[in-house]
């Protein structure tokens, strides 16, 4: 069995079978609502198991631990990181992966919680009769914001290259931001991917202009704001 993603509360794994997958996820605190809006429609989940199990945390008390194993039938999954190897520069998958991925951060949001920065180790691709969709996997990243749209960023992430102006600032944990750090995240990946090349507060006009005739430019300008409280995302 091959592993596809991996963290503390997710595995992801290709079955020996034929075009499956096993996706197992530990549904507990704010996570539990990053599940619940979870695409799984995009996912043909052929088997869903259920295992519920205390868990003895501190020898006093006792948590319910909520497993769920789901069986998917895909004609594949692969990581995000190995499937740009073969396809950079498309205009059509580049739109496809900002849909996506901002679907699930906008879902996110309705529930205060938010991605302060997206890896490119964070999504997987999955390949059903030639359409593909992008999904985040990576619960370990969610937060919680608040009434001033800050979020507080209190544990060590892998380092990524698409990070908004406000992270770029700060040097140390705890880190507090407002919520709107993941759009502008997105939006350097999604670039970045397309045009090949990183893009930086400095450079993000002259990079665009490649594109500047299609709405997906407006739709990353919107997001690569630097000012996070006028970042949106929306694809017209």
């Amino acid at each position: 069995m091959t592993i596809i993603f991996k963290n503390n509360n997710v595995t992801l794994k290709k079955l020996k079978q034929k075009n499956h997958y096993e996706l197992k996820t530990d549904w507990e605190k704010n996570i539990k609502a990053f599940w619940v809006n979870f695409p799984f429609p995009y996912l043909k989940i052929i088997d869903e198991k259920i295992n519920n199990k205390n868990k003895d945390s501190d020898k006093k008390e006792k948590k319910q631990e909520e497993i769920k194993t789901y069986k998917i039938y895909a004609e594949s999954i692969v990581p995000l990181k190995e499937w740009v190897k073969k396809n950079k520069e498309d205009y059509t998958n580049a739109i496809r992966l900002l849909y996506d991925i901002g679907n699930q951060l906008q879902s996110l949001e309705g529930f205060s919680l938010a991605v302060p920065f997206l890896s490119i180790d964070d999504i997987i691709v999955v390949n059903n009769n030639d359409s593909i969709h992008f999904l985040y996997l990576n619960d370990e990243k969610v937060y919680n914001f608040n009434i001033k749209e800050e979020i507080t960023v209190d544990k060590l992430h892998k380092k990524s290259k698409y990070l908004s102006p406000e992270i770029k600032k700060e040097n140390k944990l705890p880190m507090t931001i407002h919520y709107k750090s993941g759009l502008y995240s997105l939006a350097s990946m999604v670039s970045h991917i397309l045009l090949s090349t990183e893009i930086t507060k400095e450079n993000k006009d002259k990079v665009l202009h490649k594109i500047n005739t299609t709405k997906l430019f407006w739709s990353l300008k919107r997001m690569l704001e630097t000012n996070p409280e006028e970042r949106y995302y929306l694809i017209i």
